[in-house]
């Protein structure tokens, strides 16, 4: 396709010029713009076949959802279309890489204001698509692209409708470490999830540990296919405040890992925050009594008129804004409710989802007994943690039942499980 010699030109609008990746299901270009002053753009193509093409109109409407996302902290999606069995989504060029070549550069340690400020951006993105009901899904240093020295998050997973157990012999040298443990362990991926992916990028970005052979994920693997293992920690460079974030951020539980917008009003967070904002402000304060020193400069030799103008322009600078009003984050708000009762209904819909295609798949009386079974191992995995998967997935063999057939069902129970604590 590249080495024909006549340009290659997508939707009779953008040009191809190279390749830039390929990951999964799709494979992305830079192209050429020829409808916007031949602008750099990326073009991501996905083929709607295979293991796929069952779930094209679901990956469709995700496609689109994405065009409607308008934060500064996300790449922007300016289009999408089909051709031939194939979705193409067009988006925002980011010039300056991605942050997985930006720490490969690195020599020395981040400081903390740093790693403070990307991780508010990270966060500030983060947010702003879960209250647009959107997953990231794929969470990892190479989908965060920098451009102009602002963090913008893109390559969002579209594809994945569901997420197969993972084999660690056959995965080793590509353990997926930003997956949440009831993602590996239960199929279900809740807002929560990207939570758990944030707090390994945080740990990459104070560490430079992107190595994926690396402690860092051994220590997730024991965790997390193990039910327990060694706690990692960030290095003592930075603040204990900083730690405990990263603490909540992977919590084994979903429901104890705290939102973005609440890590966001964490207190470390928002003082980082009004610090900038301040800096931000007296900055502009700043540049405007430069600005009015330059004019008096330029005007000491001219007349006493002109002298007036420069005195009663003095009393124009910008006033100094009030100090941010704090954030009320207290949970018994009105919006806390209807965010939570919010997420309750989102949870019932995926689980009547979830026990239609189990039906399908399994047929109701073996649905009914690999349920109650499932059932009955989560009560006793609450007292014994130790009751590994190994030994849940031996009683399932003894059901008659392949395990891989049942991930339905056991993401079933856990989302019962969820919707009971919230």
């Amino acid at each position: 396709m590249v080495e024909n010699s006549e340009p290659v030109i997508y939707n009779n609008r953008y040009r191809l010029q190279r390749k830039l990746g390929e990951e999964n299901f799709h494979t992305t270009y830079l192209v050429t713009d020829v409808e916007a002053d031949n602008e750099l753009k990326v073009l991501q193509i996905i083929p709607l076949n295979g293991t796929l093409h069952e779930h094209t109109p679901e990956i469709i409407d995700r496609a689109k959802r994405l065009v409607d996302l308008n934060n500064k902290h996300i790449v922007k999606y300016h289009e999408t279309f089909t051709e031939q069995n194939h979705l193409y989504i067009v988006a925002e060029y980011c010039e300056d890489g991605n942050m997985e070549q930006y720490l490969n550069t690195q020599t020395e340690a981040m400081i903390e204001d740093e790693v403070i400020e990307w991780l508010i951006q990270i966060l500030t993105a983060v947010n702003y698509m879960h209250k647009s009901n959107m997953f990231h899904r794929n969470l990892k240093l190479k989908n965060l692209f920098l451009k102009s020295n602002i963090i913008k998050v893109g390559n969002f997973d579209i594809t994945s409708i569901s997420y197969p157990s993972i084999d660690v012999a056959s995965t080793f040298t590509e353990f997926p470490y930003f997956l949440a443990p009831e993602v590996l362990n239960n199929n279900v991926f809740l807002a929560t999830s990207d939570i758990w992916a944030i707090g390994c990028l945080l740990y990459e970005m104070c560490t430079f540990q992107h190595n994926i052979l690396g402690k860092f994920v051994m220590n997730i693997m024991t965790n997390v296919l193990c039910n327990g293992g060694k706690r990692f920690y960030l290095p003592k460079v930075y603040s204990k405040e900083l730690n405990d974030l990263f603490t909540k951020m992977l919590a084994d539980d979903p429901l104890k890992r705290p939102s973005a917008e609440k890590l966001l009003y964490s207190r470390l967070l928002s003082t980082h925050q009004n610090n900038t904002n301040r800096s931000d402000q007296q900055n502009k304060l700043t540049n405007a009594m430069n600005s009015i020193v330059t004019n008096q400069s330029s005007c000491e030799d001219n007349s006493s008129t002109r002298q007036k103008t420069w005195s009663n322009s003095k009393r124009i600078l910008p006033a100094i804004p009030r100090a941010i009003k704090q954030i009320d984050t207290v949970h018994d708000s009105e919006q806390y409710k209807e965010d939570k009762s919010s997420e309750s209904t989102d949870i019932r819909m995926k689980i009547d989802g979830l026990r239609k295609k189990a039906i399908d798949l399994l047929g109701e009386s073996k649905f009914e007994e690999v349920y109650n079974y499932l059932m009955q191992q989560r009560i006793v995995q609450r007292n014994d943690p130790q009751l590994d998967y190994v030994t849940i997935y031996r009683g399932l063999a003894a059901l008659a039942v392949r395990p891989r057939d049942c991930h339905f069902v056991d993401a079933l129970v856990f989302l019962e499980a969820t919707l009971n604590e919230i």
